[in-house]
């Protein structure tokens, strides 16, 4: 048995560096796909613009295909005519052919609110508003439910 640890002393090569192990281990768990679909995803907004973001949601990254959700058939067929572009500005920003393809498919398109962007201001309920509230989620019977029906209320008419 003393012989195996002299053994193994001998064979001991030099320090493996980390990015060698990450690299393989990465390749092995397929993170790097998802680390690049998450960067896709981050980048579209700025690559696309405002406009075409607010009504769009890049869904998935499949292999050099990205496939987004659009809010209407309209908004989709106008991508389509601008996709050429959209693919060599994603490509700008991600590394020349990592997309290859972008799917548009209409869809849910989850809002995307920053992170350091401010609340929304609250607009104080009138009076008018208080009493249609009343009237509306007064006679509800349930204490929760009624207490749920006026806080979506007020929730619509821009109140905490």
């Amino acid at each position: 048995m003393s012989g195996r640890g002299k053994e193994r002393r001998g064979s001991r090569s030099s320090p493996t560096s980390i990015s060698s192990v990450l690299g393989s281990t990465l390749g092995h768990l397929n993170l790097g796909a998802k680390l690049l679909e998450y960067r896709a995803k981050k980048l579209w907004p700025g690559c696309v613009g405002e406009a075409i973001s607010r009504r769009t949601c890049p869904e998935r990254l499949i292999g050099t295909v990205l496939f987004c959700s659009v809010e209407s058939s309209p908004w989709m067929t106008e991508l389509n005519y601008q996709k050429a572009s959209i693919v060599a500005r994603l490509n700008g920003a991600l590394g020349p052919g990592t997309i290859t393809d972008v799917v548009f498919r209409t869809g849910t398109v989850k809002s995307r609110r920053p992170a350091n962007a401010p609340p929304s201001p609250q607009i104080p309920l009138t009076p008018e508003d208080e009493s249609f509230i009343e009237k509306t989620a007064g006679p509800i019977k349930d204490g929760k439910l009624r207490a749920l029906v006026e806080k979506v209320m007020k929730k619509g008419r821009g109140c905490a």
